[in-house]
């Protein structure tokens, strides 16, 4: 068994799950340069594609796979994110590496141009008979990004109704602003954050990004003593300015792509038990704090963007602040769902001592008459 493999399946072993990944397909590799013809602008980018053989321009394996857009970090190169076409390509994925914005002066809105170009251009190559792609994509894709790629993410997905789904690791804010232009975006969210990233820290940006999102389904995952840098590979720029962590790189990313690959499946694939996989281990993992608002209907519901608890992490008290909620039931239960702590709350905002609590992960659960709100936190 590969490492990857066997480390994605002793994380999903600990994580209270038995799921281990298959690999059906090989890796393909390609290079290809698109063409704007909106802007006039030449768009690079690396593509990776399931095949039978692996190899430099072999054949796209029989079938039709989701497209995974994926955006680069600052001056950090395409390679850096190996672990990421490593692991998703074999599980029948095409993922493209756009190399364009590369140097010390990127344009940040001309970057999320880039990401949503190369989703609708991939759409067009399964109709282009001379591409290597023909009859081989499906109509289903994900925009993806780490860093300022991340923030570049939210642009694309702002501007392009046609993507599925988003998934950021430690996105950056950017210039036009990603926080804003999460609030145009509608489909499922899933935005990664290290708790203890030294370059883009969490509360200045991938909190604000994932409370603004207006998906019909979002999630926000911590990685405890997760840091910016180890969503992908090593990076020189990127090491200088960092946090350290007694975290090791290759665990952050079995963590993060554990994840991201059920989230994938489910959402570009339809694939149920993969929903499941995800869910439990969010409730069991020791490695992650994490928050959930998927409503079915989002009048009916708990509104995230109305309730405030902080901080995450806290110590000795928790503070919570509801815009126009005057009743709510607050609890805090262990990892095993133990309530240890349960008031019912009138006036705002509230302070609830913590300060007999241990070190450790703890679920915050806040319910009124529309529904329940759910957040992992950490003392």
């Amino acid at each position: 068994m590969k490492p990857f493999y066997l480390l994605c399946f002793l994380f999903a072993f600990a994580a209270g799950t038995t799921k281990l990944f298959a690999q059906p397909y090989q890796v393909g590799h390609t290079t290809i340069t698109f063409y704007d013809d909106d802007r006039g602008r030449d768009v690079p980018a690396e593509v990776y594609y399931p095949a039978d053989v692996s190899g430099d321009d072999v054949s796209v394996a029989v079938g039709e796979f989701p497209v995974l857009i994926f955006g680069h970090g600052f001056v950090i190169s395409y390679t850096a994110y190996e672990n990421f076409w490593t692991a998703l390509v074999p599980e029948g994925y095409i993922m493209l590496f756009p190399t364009t914005e590369s140097g010390f002066s990127p344009n940040h809105e001309t970057f999320g141009q880039d990401l949503s170009f190369l989703n609708e251009v991939m759409q067009d190559e399964n109709s282009n008979a001379s591409s290597i792609f023909y009859q081989r994509v499906l109509e289903a894709s994900a925009v993806m990004g780490h860093s300022m790629g991340g923030g570049s993410a939210f642009l694309a997905a702002g501007l392009n109704s046609n993507i599925n789904t988003i998934i950021t690791y430690a996105a950056a804010e950017t210039n036009p602003s990603a926080i804003v232009a999460a609030e145009e975006i509608s489909v499922p969210g899933l935005v990664f954050s290290g708790l203890e990233d030294g370059v883009a820290p969490p509360d200045e940006n991938q909190v604000p990004m994932y409370n603004a999102l207006s998906s019909s389904c979002k999630t926000y995952i911590g990685v405890v003593d997760g840091v910016h840098c180890n969503f992908g590979g090593w990076s020189f720029y990127c090491s200088l300015v960092d946090s350290s962590t007694d975290l090791p790189m290759e665990e952050q990313q079995e963590i993060s792509l554990f994840y991201t690959l059920n989230w994938l499946n489910f959402y570009l694939k339809n694939n149920d038990t993969s929903n499941d996989l995800f869910e439990d281990s969010l409730q069991t993992s020791q490695r992650i704090i994490f928050e959930k608002y998927c409503p079915s209907n989002k009048e009916e519901n708990v509104g995230d963007k109305s309730i405030q608890v902080l901080p995450n992490p806290f110590n000795d008290y928790i503070f919570i602040e509801a815009i126009n909620e005057t009743l709510f039931e607050f609890k805090i239960l262990d990892i095993n769902g133990k309530v240890l702590v349960q008031q019912n709350l009138y006036n705002q905002p509230a302070k609830i001592s913590t300060n007999h609590l241990e070190k450790g992960l703890y679920i915050v659960e806040i319910k009124n008459s529309r529904g329940i709100l759910t957040r992992k936190m950490v003392k």
